[in-house]
């Protein structure tokens, strides 16, 4: 009998692990991500999944933080033996100017690892490409998703001008990071000097 109980357990352990695996595995990205940075009670948000090497950039914005503030965030999927796993997340916010036509975060020269990354939302539904220029020669374009954009940018390089762009191509608003950007609150974590040194 002692032995019939232990095979059962045994089989109900191998089972349970089994199907938390395959769980696992089946997972998205943008699963995991929210998995790992739940949104808070009633609130409701809107995702973007960009590539990010061997792994995927997931792009978060609430729909419904407390009124006159915003929370847009990140997550980095990467993929292993059991399936898509967090491997760095964080967010930004404040407070919202609706007149603001976007919000950029870029990370800086400081921050590890050995990437670039860049991400934000946009207010404006003409803006339809995003287009960015790094010191080292790089250009990455990315396509809006749910007001949502995100690039990621290896090896790591002072991010020299970035803009947004309408369905014909043509630049609605630009930033170019060798400039003062008169502290834009709209924009966070801009390192102007490293930009100024890197980028020709």
């Amino acid at each position: 009998m002692k032995i019939l109980q232990l095979c059962f357990i045994f089989a109900f352990s191998v089972l349970f692990v089994g199907c938390g695996v395959i769980g696992m595995q089946s997972m998205t990205p943008q699963q995991v991500v929210a998995r790992a940075n739940p949104p808070n009670a009633g609130e409701q948000r809107v995702y973007a999944t960009k590539p990010a090497g061997n792994g995927a950039l997931v792009v978060l914005r609430a729909l419904n933080p407390p009124a006159g503030e915003f929370l847009l965030g990140y997550g980095i999927a990467t993929k292993g033996a059991l399936g898509w796993e967090s491997s760095e997340g964080g967010s930004a916010g404040g407070t919202a100017d609706n007149t603001k036509p976007l919000y950029l975060y870029i990370s800086s020269q400081n921050t590890p690892p050995n990437r670039n990354l860049v991400y934000g939302m946009v207010n404006d539904p003409r803006v339809q490409t995003v287009v960015a220029q790094f010191a080292n020669g790089q250009t990455i374009q990315d396509e809006i998703e749910n007001g949502l954009f995100g690039i990621v940018a290896e090896p790591k390089s002072a991010l020299c001008r970035i803009d947004f762009r309408d369905a014909r191509l043509q630049n609605l608003y630009g930033y170019d990071f060798t400039q003062a950007l008169d502290d834009d609150p709209a924009i966070f974590g801009a390192d102007t000097d490293w930009a100024k040194k890197e980028c020709q």
